[in-house]
């Protein structure tokens, strides 16, 4: 019973780590993303004559 248990448990892991790399790859890439978008458009405001 406890074989079983940890078969199931690693299969779990298995098939989650992936999912869960992926978001949080996806995630840092894109706040990077906005936070490089917010920069140049704040050096565009202060490029801007008034």
């Amino acid at each position: 019973m406890r074989l079983s248990r940890a078969y199931n448990s690693s299969i779990y892991l298995m098939v989650g780590v992936p999912y869960l790399l992926l978001g949080t790859i996806g995630f840092m890439v894109y706040r990077h993303l906005r936070i490089r978008a917010a920069h140049e458009s704040a050096s565009v405001r202060e490029a801007e004559p008034l």
